[in-house]
């Protein structure tokens, strides 16, 4: 069951070249999707929380989705 309301359970936060991931509970298995739904990125995780160097990707909105043990969380992010 996917979360679109998930902003307290999923921070992806941008902070120049990098976003960060933050509460990731177990095995998580995450995508970043572009405007056009072509997923630009996709990882695992066994960790609370992942950082992705998005510098080589265009300006503009995101989609992360994170699969992990307390379900499906999908969260817009803008690069800039």
């Amino acid at each position: 069951e996917e979360s679109k309301n998930n902003e307290e359970t999923l921070f992806a936060i941008v902070n120049g070249e990098v976003l960060t991931i933050n509460g990731i509970e177990g095995n998580a298995q995450i995508w970043i999707y572009n405007v056009s739904g072509m997923c630009i990125h996709n990882s695992t995780c066994n960790n609370s929380s992942l950082t992705v160097n998005i510098g080589k990707y265009n300006k503009g909105i995101y989609i992360v989705r994170v699969k992990d043990n307390s379900g499906v969380k999908v969260q817009k992010v803008y690069f800039k």
